[in-house]
């Protein structure tokens, strides 16, 4: 177990050692602090999930993000850093530490703040060597990570521009004097920082806020709250009449959460979740919508515990953490078959078991295949084929329909 770490480490730690090299270039070169070397990598991931998403290959979406990424750094660089030039170096930090929350905030208002994932765009392969397991992934990483050390080394080394660099890093004003263009050197040293940030989206992980058959977004204020009702904002207060069979009775703006009455039965919902809605007719029936990713979530509930799941027809069984298995109370380590599964942040182990009784919405279904992941990770139930695989699913533009024969 402690090799398997020690190659997971290994894999990971040359993705964030990118990251402090984007850093250490800027402050070691100009000896200033760019705080916002996060929200670039952040927007990088975010440019590659969006050309990813719209069908652009993984291998071009990647140099797309790394030029955008550089791109932002060079916006950041001329409204943050460039109009501060020769001020106290706390200055400039103060500045960067502005411009990232204005990234942050943009971000925020365009893909919301949920955690997200890129959709599938390659196929992974694993190779196990004795007791250690590697995936196709993780090469592709540690590969992309060191190609980008030497190409950046052998800029720095055998390249004009690489020169210009370390002769404004030893001292700026001989080399300005020895004809280095130094507003050239300091341009090409944030958009390669910014760059060497863009290729982080190999590392991305969306999901944006959304509820059933009525309600899909919402803001919660005392006593009332706006939501969408089909397509329409509506303002719904307590004590109004309903709205299209959806009528208010409290508000909780500290936990975020409004209780709404849907066609005479009561409904707890909090900001950001998706619920599953029953349909009617003699057959239990779950209808789901998809949020502005794409992507399914149901409330539902594991051997009577309230959970959230997020629809993963790819995943086999039901996947959730093992932290969020003993937050529900489930004893996998004694009652589950030990296995190993890679994942994104490296090799980890699994414990198979069958879950007594499983809801979603009004279905309910018993004795479902599970595996539960050391860690942290999944942060959300996913709700695999050894659910939906007993059910009919209908699909209808953003709506998925589960219906339990």
């Amino acid at each position: 177990m402690f090799v398997q770490q020690l190659v997971n480490g290994l894999m990971l730690g040359s993705s964030y050692g990118l990251i402090g090299v984007a850093f250490a270039l800027i402050l070691g070169i100009f000896d200033m602090l760019n705080i916002a070397i996060g929200e670039v990598f952040m927007l990088g991931a975010f440019c590659g999930l969006v050309l990813v998403s719209h069908g652009v290959p993984f291998v071009a979406a990647l140099p797309m993000a790394m030029v955008f990424a550089g791109l932002v750094n060079l916006v950041i660089e001329r409204f943050a850093f460039r109009p501060l030039r020769g001020t106290p170096p706390v200055i400039p930090l103060l500045s960067s530490i502005g411009f990232s929350m204005l990234l942050t905030d943009t971000a925020t208002n365009i893909w919301g703040s949920e955690r997200t994932q890129f959709p599938p765009s390659v196929h992974v392969v694993n190779f196990e060597i004795g007791p250690i397991l590697i995936t196709s992934v993780q090469i592709v990483i540690l590969g992309v990570a060191v190609l980008l050390m030497v190409v950046l080394q052998l800029l720095l080394q055998r390249t004009k521009i690489g020169r210009g660099m370390r002769a404004v890093a030893e001292n700026a004003l001989t080399a300005s004097i020895l004809g280095v263009d130094s507003r050239r050197i300091i341009v090409a040293t944030f958009f390669l920082s910014g760059a060497l940030e863009g290729q982080n989206q190999l590392r991305g992980t969306v999901e944006t806020v959304a509820f059933l058959g009525a309600i899909v977004r919402m803001q919660v204020k005392l006593g009332e709250a706006l939501v969408t009702l089909d397509g329409r904002k509506v303002m719904l207060k307590v004590g109004d009449p309903p709205v299209d069979g959806v009528r208010l009775v409290h508000t909780d703006t500290q936990k975020e959460t409004i209780a709404v009455e849907i066609n005479g039965k009561e409904k707890t919902l909090r900001l950001g979740m998706v619920r599953a809605a029953l349909a009617g007719g003699g057959k239990q029936k779950a209808l789901l919508f998809a949020d502005g990713g794409g992507h399914y979530r149901a409330e539902g509930a594991i051997n009577g515990t309230p959970v959230q799941f997020l629809v993963d027809t790819g995943a086999t069984r039901i996947a959730l953490s093992g932290s969020t298995a003993r937050s529900i109370g489930l004893d996998y380590q004694r009652l589950g078959r030990v296995g190993r599964a890679a994942t994104a942040a490296g090799v980890v182990y699994t414990y198979n078991l069958s879950l007594d009784k499983v809801q979603v919405g009004e279905i309910t279904l018993h004795n479902v295949e599970a595996s539960v992941i050391e860690g942290n990770f999944p942060l959300i139930p996913l709700l695999g084929m050894s659910f939906l695989g007993q059910l009919d699913m209908k699909r209808d533009s953003n709506q998925l329909e589960l219906i339990k024969n």
